[in-house]
């Protein structure tokens, strides 16, 4: 059997852990979440990397959060992507774009504070078990909202081929300008709505 790394891969292990409905498996399912939310921005900055040069670095998920938002300037915005035949007017294609909200990536860094072993002090009462519920439940809904998307980066000219324009699609680019081959695009953006 094949392990997945991809965002969506984490959040159905984290899903099947919390199905489980015990406190042992709160503590896997914080883990998983906590990589899921990771593995999504290096998703969308790895979808981007062939136009911007930069390497990504490191695991911290704000660091990641900064280099993702750098290049695909969504600020809390789900983005609608049509393309249609720009004769005919069909619609060729749809996707969005969901991003990493700023709030899932409190609730990542918050998870990750439990994987730690605990201080007796902080964990004498059983608040704190209560705390990882609420938070890894969150994580679960606001991470099956960020992997919902299928627009990985926007589209953007490409820098080795002056004139080109792409998108990237669930980690494939989908060139937007085929030979010969007339197409329209649209961006939608929407705010991000708790």
């Amino acid at each position: 059997m094949e392990f997945g790394f991809k965002a969506s891969d984490y959040l159905q292990r984290a899903k099947t852990r919390l199905a489980e409905n015990t406190n042992e498996s709160l503590f896997y399912a914080a883990f998983e979440l906590r990589c899921g939310i990771e593995a999504r921005l290096k998703e969308y900055f790895d979808a981007q990397a062939e136009t911007t040069k930069k390497k990504r670095e490191g695991w911290k998920i704000s660091k990641l959060a900064k280099q993702v938002e750098s290049t695909f300037k969504s600020r809390e915005r789900v983005i609608l992507l049509v393309v249609f035949d720009a004769e005919t007017k069909e619609l060729i294609s749809e996707a969005l774009y969901t991003p990493v909200t700023k709030m899932l990536q409190k609730l990542g860094e918050q998870l990750g504070e439990f994987l730690h072993a605990p201080d007796k002090q902080k964990y004498k009462n059983l608040k704190w078990l209560e705390d990882l519920k609420l938070k890894t439940t969150a994580a679960s809904k606001e991470l099956e909202i960020a992997v919902s998307g299928k627009l990985m980066a926007p589209p953007l000219e490409h820098p080795k081929e002056p004139g080109k324009t792409f998108f990237c699609l669930d980690g494939e680019q989908t060139k937007l300008f085929p030979p010969g081959k007339r197409v329209g695009m649209k961006l939608e953006q929407y705010e991000f709505v708790d």
